[in-house]
């Protein structure tokens, strides 16, 4: 994956408005073809009419620039074009993209019915492209969908920070690039030269303009013509008793995961719906629901969670949700949008990989709630291939030798590193989870425990089974972790910027006071102890190794009599050479004990009595 690219991060300082140039010095107007008709309203421009070397927005009533700067208009070619002579070129060796920046309203804001978008590319070997769709009228506000292309082939497609679909492209060539867009079922369609692509959903099912910006963020190169920009809006009128599936909801992004679905249902009707059957299909696998009782209101949504659960399936494969028997009537008055599709690629995880995510938080910090709360999140998501380390900094909860080696790594809080790579804001970790997650890690860790609640000893044996030919200097280090941690003291209060709203929502830390007394507070991931260091032991790990050599290393823990063995994670690490995780294992302590049974061989053993924070 590339690196995770926010336009609006790049134009935080803009003038979001829609200032139109005046055409002081206008030329020819341009050809387009407008067709009001019943079915809908089509434009396209070819940019034929224009003189080469006119600026398209001040010779143009259709286009406008980003802030009505005559700086980010974007200038007509005659020397490479699809049809015709003329086409546009944008470029830019900034590596946050532009000057120049055009837009193409689309005369309203379009949440129901259907839009077609298409242009012709030719993008310059070596170099990127990009382009988005603005959600709202007034531009800046909400960004609907991006694209990016990039000097490796690669086009990805994102929604609010979210990668929705990947496909390829070829440099140094024409290619018609099509989105075909249901908003009715929120249901988005890529084809390039005719062939379907694939078909994705966004978080945000509404069009208003096109916005052109050279920009490739990976490379500070972007370079690309586009010609013949054509769209489609085909308005929809509701009828009296109409539901549709707007979204197919759920946590889970890896092949092999569980997960449960949640349809939300959107009324696009002018009568209430009160009941619906609904059914998800995928791959063999089915789920069906009848339910009753509803109160969805006029242009309303409901989620409805489905009873029971699917498993990702590797591959692209079609997942198929469809509603009917709206209010016991059987097919309801429109059944273009009673069925929804969706492409679902999930990511195949290495074998024997676990990605470690260590954040940097503390109860001081007024920040930290994001920390937290996207730790939660992405735990929910990714399950136990996501093995979350909340390293506490001057507070009650804090482990004095985790707390000086992370600080080593960070530059401020909160901060979070995976995999300990670079340092990151916490909500920003998906990006290094999904990449670090698919590299095959030179052995894979599995955790077997024994503990006696008579004395709170608890042993853990890391057996490492390794699964490639590699040598070098590997180390092995061993963390224990407990969720649902609480206190008395006012170390335990947790300062909150989030209070009030003023920041943004932030997983209801907006809905609560700064700071937020100890009592409503629960602390999960809490890192607990590290052993035998931050950097780890060699231990009995091999200098060199091949497919199928396994060894193991045992760490003896005593638990302090406030933790609860319930709720410890067992987390171990493998760090290479160059100080990367390589990979970890994630256990509770009763899962390590139904492992197996601990080994008396030649394992290391590490003693640690452990104290309490507290003491």
């Amino acid at each position: 994956m590339i690196e995770r690219f926010d336009k609006n991060s790049l134009k935080l300082n803009k003038l979001y408005f829609c200032l139109k140039l005046l055409a002081v010095n206008k030329l020819v107007l341009p050809l387009m073809f407008v067709a009001l008709q019943s079915f809908g309203q089509t434009f396209l421009d070819d940019f034929e009419s224009y003189s080469s070397g006119a600026y398209v927005a001040a010779s143009s009533a259709d286009w406008v620039t980003w802030s009505g700067q005559f700086s980010q208009d974007v200038q007509i070619v005659s020397s490479n074009a699809h049809s015709g002579n003329n086409s546009i070129y944008l470029s830019s060796t900034s590596s946050t993209g532009g000057p120049q920046d055009i837009v193409l309203p689309f005369n309203g804001e379009y949440t129901t019915g259907g839009f077609n978008f298409k242009s012709w590319f030719n993008v310059e070997t070596g170099k990127g492209a990009y382009f988005n769709f603005q959600a709202e009228s007034v531009i800046g506000n909400v960004w609907s969908v991006e694209c990016q292309m990039d000097e490796t082939g690669k086009m990805i497609f994102r929604g609010d920070g979210n990668q929705l679909l990947e496909t390829t492209f070829t440099h140094g060539t024409w290619f018609e690039l099509e989105v075909d867009v249901n908003l009715n079922t929120n249901m988005w369609e890529v084809l390039i030269d005719g062939s379907s692509i694939g078909i994705f959903q966004n978080h945000v099912y509404q069009v208003a303009s096109l916005n052109l910006y050279p920009v490739n963020a990976s490379n500070s190169q972007a370079g690309y013509w586009m010609d013949d920009i054509e769209y489609t809006v085909t308005p929809f009128v509701a009828p009296t008793l109409n539901a549709a599936i707007s979204r197919i909801n759920y946590d889970g992004a890896l092949s092999g995961q569980s997960i449960e679905p949640v349809l939300e249902i959107r009324n696009l009707g002018s009568t209430v719906i009160t009941s619906v059957d609904v059914s998800l299909d995928y791959v063999g696998q089915q789920l069906t629901e009848s339910v009753s009782g509803l109160n969805i209101p006029v242009n309303g949504t409901y989620d409805l969670p489905l009873n029971g659960t699917m498993q990702l399936i590797s591959g692209t494969n079609l997942m198929t949700a469809v509603v009917s028997n709206v209010n016991g009537n059987g097919n309801d008055d429109y059944g273009n949008d009673d069925t929804k599709l969706l492409h679902v690629t999930p990511i195949d995880p290495a074998n024997g990989k676990i990605v470690v995510a260590e954040e940097a938080t503390g109860t001081w910090c007024q920040w930290c709630p994001r920390g937290a709360v996207y730790m939660e999140r992405f735990t929910r998501k990714y399950g136990k291939f996501f093995a979350g380390v909340a390293v506490h900094n001057g507070d009650p909860m804090a482990d004095a030798i985790y707390d000086t080696g992370l600080n080593g790594l960070i530059s401020g809080y909160p901060s979070a590193v995976v995999d300990r790579g670079s340092d990151i804001d916490p909500s920003a970790m998906e990006p290094d989870f999904l990449t670090r997650i698919m590299i095959e890690p030179a052995a894979s860790l599995t955790n077997v425990a024994t503990y006696d609640p008579a004395t709170k000893e608890l042993k853990v044996t890391v057996k490492t089974d390794y699964q490639q030919t590699g040598s070098g200097a590997y180390k092995i280090a061993c963390v224990l972790t407990e969720d649902s941690v609480t206190g008395t003291s006012s170390g335990y209060a947790q300062s909150n910027a989030y209070a009030g709203g003023a920041s943004g929502a932030m997983g209801g830390y907006e809905n609560l006071p700064s700071p937020v007394p100890a009592s409503m507070m629960v602390y999960d991931h809490v890192a607990r102890v590290i052993a035998p260091s931050f950097d780890g032991t060699q231990g009995n790990l091999l200098s060199s190794f091949s497919p199928g050599d396994t060894v193991s290393n045992t760490f003896s823990f005593t638990l302090n009599n406030d933790w609860d063995a319930d709720k410890i994670h067992i987390i171990a690490m493998l760090i290479a050479p160059n100080g990367r995780i390589e990979t970890g294992s994630n256990s509770t302590i009763q899962e390590a004990i139904d492992n197996g049974t601990l080994s008396d061989g030649d394992d290391l053993i590490y003693g640690t009595t452990l104290q309490g924070p507290d003491n």
